[in-house]
């Protein structure tokens, strides 16, 4: 899971949206309780425009990590 966290950051940052949710998809295969991909996915489709999608995505991460306090305050729009 940390080897598709890290490759869906890099991809993220390189600005290559699609490969960056195909890695953070990964990791909510490999590691269905960690929060991280789900987050991952929700950045990936903000950044696309998908807003339904990251919606959902978010929406996952903070029921699997509700005292998350960066969760927390994308969803409160403080982030």
């Amino acid at each position: 899971a940390r080897v598709q966290l890290d490759s869906g950051n890099a991809a993220y940052r390189a600005g290559d949206y699609t490969q960056a949710l195909v890695h953070f998809t990964r990791v909510t295969e490999v590691a269905p309780g960690d929060a991280t991909g789900w987050f991952g996915i929700y950045m990936a489709h903000d950044a696309m425009g998908n807003k339904a999608a990251a919606d959902s995505a978010i929406a996952r991460a903070r029921s699997q990590a509700p005292g998350a306090s960066l969760i927390r305050d994308t969803l409160e729009g403080g982030a």
